[in-house]
Formats: structure tokens, sequence, C-alpha cells
């Protein structure tokens, strides 16, 4: 995800689903972002689509806690936070899919390791890699309220 190339520039490019916070290694982060700005045009916009992390200033009440992403038919998927870990800026956490079928349950579960930015660290790694914040939309989620999307274009 940090290196790749494309025959093309984007007027708009899109992380979605917290995807940018699956990369835990700040060089890393730089060199996607370094790695997204050649695919774009001078005008182009960047959306980072992040939780808000003013939602753990409060940390213990949201380990453990779990939070209902969508109920649908015989689906039913949950968000937990299991830890986390205030000197490395990483939450773990954990999706489950529940499924029933005839009367069978099914469980699948995913563990996942994300960074998480406070405003002034995201706007600096954005800064460091030759964007500026054009615009910052909280609170979007229907779920948690914990939207974050950062809109972001070249210096």
């Amino acid at each position: 995800m940090s290196d790749f190339s494309m025959d093309r520039k984007f007027d708009l490019i899109i992380t979605p689903s917290k995807s940018f916070q699956a990369i835990t290694d700040i060089e890393k982060a730089k060199s996607t972002l370094n790695c997204i700005k050649k695919h774009m045009l001078r005008e182009s916009i960047l959306l980072l689509d992040l939780f808000d992390l003013k939602l753990l200033e409060e940390q213990n009440s949201i380990i453990g806690e779990k939070v209902s992403i969508f109920t649908k038919g015989n689906l039913n998927a949950t968000y937990e936070c299991i830890e986390v870990d205030i000197d490395n800026n990483i939450i773990y956490s954990k999706m489950t899919i529940k499924e029933t079928t005839m009367g069978v349950d099914r469980e699948y579960i995913d563990y996942q390791k994300l960074r998480y930015y406070t405003i002034e660290q995201i706007t600096q790694l954005l800064l460091d890699t030759g964007f500026e914040v054009v615009n910052i939309y909280r609170g979007y989620n229907c779920h948690s309220k914990n939207g974050l999307i950062i809109s972001v274009r070249i210096i």
C-alpha cells in the first residue's frame, strides 16, 4: 500500500473505512502519502476517512464496548475495542460478523490493529508530506458518531 504506481492521475482520491489507519508504521504512512501525491493533479483532493480521536480521550470507556455496525437479514456485525496502546497510538479491535442460516449460527472474527492520530499529529504528517488541510468533517458516522473526514490538497 505504501509503494504503488498507476499510469494516471486523479481529481479525487479517497481512503475509505479507516484504511489509512491500518498503516501503523509512520514511515510507511509517509511513503503512502507521497505515493498518493504522485497520483494527484495540482487541484486534486484527498479524503482521509479516520475515526475521531476525541472519543478516545476517555479510553477506558471504550475498551470492551461493543458497537453494532449493521444488522441486515441474517447478518449482524459488531465492532469492539480490545486495547488502546497510548505509547504507540495503536488501537487493537475486533470486528465480529454473525450469520444465522437455517438455525445454524456462524461467527467470523477479524482482529484489527489501527494507528490513531490526534488532529495535530495527522495535520503535521500531512504537512511533512506536502499536503495542507482544506476541511475537517466530524461526527458523520451514523452508528457511533466517531467518523472524521479530512480533506487535503497538495501545497
